[in-house]
């Protein structure tokens, strides 16, 4: 593979901490709270814009309590379990419904009353060793707002890809041995009209043509009552942990997701009036496979051997590397603990400190792709843009930050449309759409999230678009004064992809940024931006506008205040926040011609147009208007 080595000049230097932990995962939690209770400095960085993914990503907002006999719970266990307004009978059910919303807030507030940073969207792209006494001196990370370094003496890695040991050019061995294992998919209904001598948890047989393992699906009873429900379905998929394969395997599991949808509501009577909304985001799993059925994987008390964790350069520890089926939420919590105990109990490293705040580092980039054209955010536009370019037949890659398609219209919230006329491509997306919302009988007047989002990764994959999700993009590659590609953050390390055409369909320009485009940010008068909005579902079919306040975009540290922030707005009840930071106003690019006032007035035109557009002014901008 080719490698682009960048020096990276002038990074920041976010932060000196005692330890980095990476994945704010239910180890990485558990983890950092023990060590922030012995005095240790602690940050946590999590790629996604939540925390503790082995409930949160994977859509399974329970506790699994049928292979744990002992009840005594550990107190991070215990303390979401609280937060989440969980009966006092719990104790007797084989699983424990937990509220979306309260669940990651809880896993916040732990943190938070700890005084344990946390910065979220990020991912690490280079290790830092210090050549004076050849030890970990801090790690680079990337986001969307560029990258940055953070100075620390003890790095620990929680990630279910290893990445630290990826980074450290260590070989990590697939999650799974087998070529093939069993992976977990959820998907949520309301309206589910189950009988009531059903409750909790039920098996149900499905169709051999669906392609689920061991033909059926299993019907969880959500924190909502009996009409909330989550189904639970299992796939025999590849299980090597490398970008390619688990791409390919989330695209797969997206599809028969919505074919089980439109089996359930066309042929089984209880999901005849129910409605779909929403899915996981990521798989859980894998598990090893036995016969026809999933083997949990081992249940047992786990023993963290620091010998199997450690990597080549000292303080450095991956815990998924021994650990690597620890998907259970209380398991992984008992493993982050006694890994704290371990390291605590161990000698000490000192943390080097500098004045300086800039930091020069060499980062050697493996190249992922050469394309024709590439094309980064895969909202509206760029799922759009993208493919328009395919279906020319032309070399196509899609980068997005997010696991699915749409942005603003569909991870961000917005579910229906303005006004304006919908004709050509317009049409065309809006006609897909509603056959998928035909398909699963979906009646409602605004459109169906996770159909908007599957219509599109259809016409997509139809047209030969190449999908790369949860990737951030973090700097331009130049070739002079030309934009030739860009640097991408990935959950497997960095990587530069190179494209004859780069489109930046980002909604903040993020790309022209990098590139050094010149750009403005707020009003004239008071630097403000319109606001932006983290999702209110009011209830799992519903979401409710909020577009409130405002966020800097360039700044990781604001940009995770304004997650935290969005997910404390609203009703405490709401059902749960979105995941996307949906701006309603970000980075103007400066062109070469700026309309004002006087020509909007004056109705001036320009002989290079390409499109006109209709619209109102908004008025959530008039403060900082002419």
């Amino acid at each position: 593979m080719d490698k682009t080595t960048q020096w990276e000049a002038g990074i920041p230097v976010l932060a000196n901490k005692d330890v980095v932990i990476i994945g704010g995962s239910f180890a990485g939690i558990a983890c950092a709270v023990e060590l922030a209770k012995a005095g240790q400095q602690v940050m946590v960085i999590e790629p996604r814009t939540y925390l503790g993914r082995e409930l949160t990503a994977s859509l399974r907002p329970w506790l699994d309590l049928s292979s744990h006999v002992d009840r005594n719970w550990p107190e991070l266990i215990q303390f979401v379990m609280e937060q989440s307004g969980t009966q006092a009978g719990a104790a007797d059910m084989s699983h424990i419904p937990l509220h979306p919303d309260r669940l990651k807030r809880a896993l916040e507030d732990k943190l938070m009353s700890h005084s344990i940073d946390l910065i979220y969207a990020s991912l690490p792209v280079a290790i830092v060793g210090n050549n004076q006494e050849i030890g970990l001196e801090g790690i680079m990370i990337a986001n969307k707002t560029g990258s940055q370094f953070i100075r620390c003496s003890k790095l620990i890695d929680t990630t279910e890809t290893a990445i630290v040991s990826r980074l450290c050019g260590e070989t990590v061995v697939d999650l799974a041995s087998d070529e093939k294992a069993a992976f977990a998919r959820t998907l949520e209904f309301t309206g589910v009209e189950w009988p009531d001598e059903a409750a909790g948890e039920l098996a149900y047989a499905v169709p051999e043509h669906l392609g689920l393992l061991g033909g059926q699906i299993r019907l969880i009873e959500g924190y909502r009552g009996k009409q909330h429900r989550y189904v639970e379905y299992w796939l025999h998929l590849a299980s090597a942990n490398e970008i390619e394969t688990v791409g390919e395997r989330e695209l797969e599991a997206r599809r028969r997701g919505m074919a089980l949808t439109a089996y359930l509501v066309k042929h089984v009577p209880a999901f005849r009036k129910a409605v779909l909304c929403g899915s996981s985001f990521e798989l859980h799993g894998p598990l090893p496979l036995s016969g026809t059925e999933t083997q949990q994987g081992n249940r047992g008390p786990m023993a963290v051997d620091m010998q199997q964790i450690t990597n080549g350069m000292p303080g450095i520890y991956s815990l998924c590397k021994q650990l690597p089926v620890c998907l259970d939420p209380i398991l992984a919590v008992e493993a982050g603990m006694q890994l704290a105990v371990e390291l605590l109990g161990g000698p000490s490293a000192k943390q080097v400190i500098t004045p300086s705040t800039w930091k020069k580092i060499d980062a050697s980039i493996p190249t992922l792709k050469k394309i024709d054209v590439l094309v980064i955010g895969g909202g509206s536009s760029g799922a759009c843009a993208s493919i328009t370019a395919a279906g020319e037949d032309v070399n196509t890659l899609l980068v997005d930050m997010n696991p699915g398609l749409g942005g603003t219209g569909t991870l961000g919230g917005v579910d229906s449309y303005w006004f304006g006329r919908r004709e050509g491509f317009a049409a065309r997306i809006h006609d897909a759409v509603l056959a998928v919302q035909q398909e699963n009988g979906y009646k409602g007047h605004k459109w169906n999230i996770e159909a908007k989002m599957f219509a599109l990764q259809q016409e997509a994959v139809r047209q030969g678009v190449d999908l790369l999700f949860n990737a951030f993009t973090y700097g331009a590659l130049m070739k002079d004064n030309r934009v030739c590609g860009v640097k991408v953050a990935t959950r497997w390390g960095p990587a530069a992809i190179y494209a004859e055409v780069v489109i930046d369909a980002t909604g903040d320009g993020d790309v022209a940024a990098f590139a050094g485009a010149e750009f403005v940010y707020g009003s004239a008068k008071d630097y403000t931006v319109m606001w932006y909005s983290l999702a209110q579902f009011k209830t799992p079919d519903k979401i409710q506008n909020n577009f409130t306040s405002m966020v800097d975009v360039s700044d990781i540290l604001d940009y995770t205040r304004a997650i935290m922030a969005g997910r404390r707005r609203g009703d405490p009840q709401l059902h749960d926040h979105g995941i996307y930071v949906a701006t309603r106003e970000s980075r103007h690019i400066i062109g070469e011609t700026v309309m004002q006032l006087s020509d909007q007035l004056l109705q001036r035109s320009w002989q290079d147009v390409v499109n006109i557009h209709f619209s109102n002014h908004d008025v959530k901008g008039v403060s900082g208007a002419d």
